[in-house]
């Protein structure tokens, strides 16, 4: 690789390419900005574009990946690397918050059960009084 690469360069527009199409694909904006983009582009390829999170990243790093490298030839596999990290990112975030759901779910059955075994050991007491 040439002399203009930097690992922290890398580093960076990884993290930049991440948040910003974290931020066009699954969030608001700003003043509800990127939900007014999104209704303006409808169904059309670029509205399309913003509802895929892998391939918007690839879109997003073309400029990152100029910053990493200038216009050098590997641009294009530093884009592609950059796109990827993106979506690595992504990927755990994603899995983290589905963990979090179960766990909750979880907890939330298992007051559900807690909830529904005084009940039937309250509605046993209530009987056996009536029955004395």
């Amino acid at each position: 690789m040439g002399e203009s690469f930097n690992v922290i360069k890398l580093i960076l527009a990884s993290l930049a390419t991440w948040r910003l199409t974290h931020l066009i694909n699954k969030e608001d904006g700003p003043w509800d900005s990127i939900v007014k983009i999104r209704n303006i582009l409808g169904n059309s390829f670029f509205g399309d574009l913003m509802d895929c999170f892998k391939c918007l990243s690839l879109w997003v790093a073309i400029p990152f990946s100029i910053f990493v490298s200038g216009w050098e030839w590997e641009t294009i596999i530093i884009l592609l690397a950059i796109s990827g990290v993106a979506i690595i990112i992504e990927e755990i975030i994603h899995k983290q918050h589905n963990l979090e759901e179960i766990n909750n779910n979880a907890m939330l059955w298992s007051t559900k059960s807690s909830i529904e075994e005084s009940e039937r050991e309250s509605k046993k007491d209530t009987e056996e009084e009536s029955k004395s």
